[in-house]
């Protein structure tokens, strides 16, 4: 039972016999069966120390457990400390460096309580020899019992004022050390047999008993008179015990599955009842260590003083009753190990004590400070938790390298917590990430419109990193900041830009409310409404505005907001839907057409063969416009838009149908007509193209048209021409009224790197460069029909790591024919995943010159984010097939031909 329990529940009323103390401690090795506790109970036969104070869970620190036996005598003291090595099995801390000071100073303050209240102490060793450290604790107790000898016979003057020598010298006794080893080694004959006899082990034992006695009388811990001795040796009786191997405790199931492995047949002696009782009632033999024991106790208990005792008075030996000793062991108890805190003489014991800890100190203490220099070595103005966290792991290696001792993990927790003090003390970076990756280079702050904590300054965030980028045209470049939102990537840098006033427009032909942008949908129903398309007209009011001004119509940007499943709203005029005459629209194209000064190159070699005159027909507008207005039928007017769902990102193939972007990511520009671009000079207002790649590539292309109606638009539409004669006609098939035309359109994938260099490419894996007179040979076919990149190493670089350029512009020139280019743009930025963005499917209108400008940023609403600055190879997938041409005069089939 734990000391402190056992003294106030032990009953000492009535109870006037002198008791015999005896203490035990000693080392117990890790992985040995038995400890200390079970051998005292075999060795007085009897049950002091229950199996539950010896066989614990969990162990923090030292304890002292004490057992009674008025039949004996006898009260015994066992200390349980950190030399028992198997108790750190149950330690719940299990850092043996940080804490073995508290450890032994607590040890030691229970073994000075040991040697004040004891008359025998019994160090039980696991090995046959004696260990020298005890040296080191004796000369230390004796260092602590000159300073507290005045305080413990005080203690013992107020609570046992009879027991005079032990007032006067403050303990029981000079305690007799006892000495029981274990494992003893194995002693040969010559021939090879093992000697075992109990004469060699007593020649041991005389020996080692030399041994110790030279040891401990050289090192002064043996005085002469024993009475200013902190310890004694007993001069007749021997004080050293050699546990032979047949004597000490076994392990019962070790054994029985020995001997069951080596021959079948258990011995019937090993059994699991508990056999210790029964070999008390019989004779016990002479060489145990009960019999060892025996001899000692019955020496103090019948007052057997050592020789030198009359020589000299001051000597004490006293026997103290059960009452007496418990009402002095509790106080003593409460101020050598409870209250030994507000002692000063203990606090100067431990200072001396602790000769390593003080080493330790001076050694942390001067680590610690070359630790802090590394960490605040050309530290930024402000820098993120990753650079806080790399320079505190350089200064951590740094001191766990230095430092050594006890203190190591105090000096790291300082080193810790000083490091966190100088990053939060204002140099901590805002850790907000730009959508390129890059971090906030300000000192922590909130944004615009966070409302987090007041106390922090509001800033927009700004990574000190900008780029060189492009308007939606392709005329003006301006400087792109690093941007943190993905409105100001792929919206605001466009839109909202003061630089960007050449893609201005105050007549817009579509409605652009954020609130309403375009939708993604599946590519069934994008097929779905390129059908129903041509069938849906477009209000007059909206054309005519377009035809009222040519300035307008050269420079027209269309940024869809309508999916081709779904649709959207069109701002409608008060006046009914109206149709216009072809006449009219005509009319358009050929002043546009006249209106730059000079032939295109690109014009069309258009062969049809005339099968009627279809002088009345009206086209739909919007298949001029080159506006896909969606299908309206399901959506009326004055629908609630707040039941619209929206998210922040780039369509995609995860959205959930139904939902529609906040803003639209992408545009589509109409920048003039298709006379605007040169084939044989290329791009002449596009700034910042590589040399030689400012160039468009050609596409012919054989579509499948109703022969009549295409003569008939040769014939209405040739004199209205500069050259003032129709167009030139022959048909490479025909089959009935369905005849091939081939039309031509220009083609071109620009893309464009972080430093605002653009380039096209003409194939997959190589870039455009053209040199000489006239413009690139190459065809379309290329890039149109084959899988692009989404990016591609910029020239600007020569070296690994390349700057990645980003598909960002996609130039269509369509041509003078009733025929409209589809674009259709479906991207994967890795290829590894199934994520696919695309825009919709949307008609670009005839003889104009389109641009398709593609988002800064691909990001998916809850998931990645997509951007790329260097890399060594190209990157990313932009499926093929983008672009088709489809007639707006397709061949009917035999059942409409007849009806007609």
């Amino acid at each position: 039972m734990e000391i402190s329990k056992c003294l106030k529940e032990l009953d000492t009323s009535g109870e006037g016999k002198e008791m015999c103390v005896i203490s035990v401690l000693g080392k117990k090795d890790i992985h040995e069966h038995w400890t200390i506790a079970g051998v005292i109970n075999d060795a007085f036969g009897v049950d002091l120390f229950e199996q539950e104070s010896w066989k614990r869970e969990t162990t923090k620190g030292c304890r002292i457990d004490m057992a009674v036996d008025l039949r004996m005598s006898l009260v015994v003291l066992h200390l349980i400390g950190p030399y028992d090595l198997s108790e750190f099995e149950f330690s719940p801390d299990k850092n043996f460096q940080s804490n073995w000071p508290a450890l032994e100073r607590e040890y030691m303050l229970s073994l000075f309580f040991l040697l004040s209240l004891s008359h025998l102490v019994l160090f039980i060793c696991p090995t046959a020899e004696f260990d020298t450290n005890y040296v080191k604790k004796f000369r230390n107790m004796q260092w602590l019992r000159e300073r507290l000898s005045t305080s413990i016979a005080d203690i013992i003057r107020n609570n046992a004022p009879n027991m005079k020598k032990w007032r006067s010298n403050a303990r029981l006794a000079s305690p007799r050390v006892l000495f029981c080893l274990m494992r003893p080694p194995t002693f040969l004959r010559p021939d090879g047999t093992v000697e075992a006899k109990r004469s060699t082990y007593r020649r041991m034992e005389g020996c080692l008993e030399n041994l110790i006695h030279d040891i401990l009388q050289s090192s002064e811990v043996i005085k002469v008179p024993l009475s200013n001795s902190i310890i004694s040796l007993p001069e007749k009786e021997a004080f050293v015990y050699v546990m032979p191997p047949d004597e000490q405790p076994k392990n019962i199931a070790a054994v029985l599955v020995t001997q069951m492995i080596s021959d079948g047949n258990p011995d019937p002696t090993f059994c699991c009842a508990d056999n210790r009782s029964d070999s008390h009632d019989a004779e016990v033999p002479f060489n145990t260590l009960g019999t060892f024991l025996g001899n000692h106790i019955s020496a103090v208990l019948c007052n057997k003083s050592p020789k030198d005792a009359g020589l000299f008075p001051n000597f004490v030996f006293e026997r103290p009753n059960l009452e007496a000793f418990v009402k002095v062991a509790t106080v003593l108890h409460n101020y050598l190990i409870v209250d030994y805190e507000n002692n000063d003489e203990i606090g100067n014991f431990f200072s001396y004590l602790d000769i390593d800890t003080a080493l330790s100190k001076k050694l942390c203490s001067y680590a610690l400070s070359l630790a802090e220099e590394i960490y605040l070595k050309e530290l930024p103005p402000f820098y993120l938790r990753v650079e806080h966290e790399s320079r505190l792991l350089q200064a951590t290696q740094f001191l766990s390298y230095e430092a050594r001792g006890c203190l190591v993990e105090e000096a790291l927790a300082k080193l810790k917590s000083s490091c966190e003090e100088v990053w939060r003390n204002g140099r901590q970076q805002c850790e907000a990430v730009s959508m390129c990756g890059n971090p906030c280079s300000l000192q922590l702050h909130r944004a615009p419109g966070e409302e987090e904590d007041n106390s922090l300054p509001v800033l927009a965030h700004d990574s000190k990193v900008a780029f060189l980028g492009t308007c939606n045209g392709g005329h003006s470049q301006s400087i792109r900041h690093d941007p943190f939102d993905l409105r100001t990537a792929n919206y605001s840098f466009y839109e909202e830009n003061p630089d960007f006033t050449c893609c201005r427009f105050s007549n817009r032909s579509q409605d652009y409310k954020s609130g309403r942008p375009f939708a993604a949908a599946s590519f069934e129903e994008e097929n779905e409404s390129l059908n129903v398309s041509g069938s849906q007209e477009r209000p007059a009011s909206a054309l005519s505005n377009r035809s009222a001004s040519e300035s307008e119509e050269e420079k027209e940007v269309v940024q869809p907001t309508v999916s081709p499943s779904e649709g959207d709203k069109v701002q409608e005029s008060d006046q009914p839907n109206v149709t216009t005459p072809i006449e009219s629209v005509i009319s358009a194209i050929c002043r546009s057409s006249s209106s730059e000064g000079s032939e295109s190159e690109n014009d069309d070699d258009i062969n049809g063969k005339p099968l009627g005159d279809v002088a009345g027909e009206k086209l739909d507008d919007s298949a001029f416009l080159g506006i896909n207005l969606g299908n309206f039928e399901n959506e009326q007017p004055g629908e609630n838009e707040e039941e619209v769902k929206t998210y922040v990102g780039v369509p995609n193939n995860t959205i959930q149908h139904g939902m529609q972007p906040e803003f639209p990511s992408y545009a589509i520009v109409c920048v003039g007509s298709s006379s605007k671009y040169t084939h044989s000079r290329g791009l002449r207002d596009q700034p910042n193209f590589s040399h030689g790649s400012q160039y468009l590539l050609r596409w012919d292309v054989d579509v499948s048209v109703d022969g009549d109606k295409w003569q008939e638009w040769q014939i209405k539409t040739g004199t209205f021409y500069a050259r003032g004669a129709p167009l030139k006609k022959s048909f490479h098939k025909k089959r009935g009224v369905e005849c091939i035309a081939r039309v031509k359109v220009f083609v071109g994938y620009e893309y464009e790197c972080m430093r605002g260099h653009r380039f096209m490419l003409r194939s997959p894996v190589s870039m455009l460069k053209h040199s000489g007179v006239g413009g690139p040979k190459e065809k379309a076919e290329n890039i149109v029909q084959e899988d692009m990149p989404l990016w591609f190493p910029c020239s600007c670089r020569g070296t690994k790591p390349f700057l990645l350029g980003l598909l960002t512009r996609i130039h269509v020139v369509t041509p003078k024919a009733p025929v409209h280019v589809c674009v259709n743009p479906r991207i994967q930025p890795d290829t590894t995943q199934d994520l696919v963005f695309m825009i919709g499917l949307h008609k670009l209108g005839p003889s104009k010159y389109w641009i398709v400008r593609l988002p800064f940023i691909y990001h998916n609403p809850g998931g990645p984010t997509f951007w790329k600055g260097e890399g060594d190879a190209p990157e990313g997938l932009v499926f093929k097939h983008m672009l088709q041409v489809d007639p707006d005069f397709p061949p009917q089939s035999k059942d409409e031909s007849i009806s007609s």
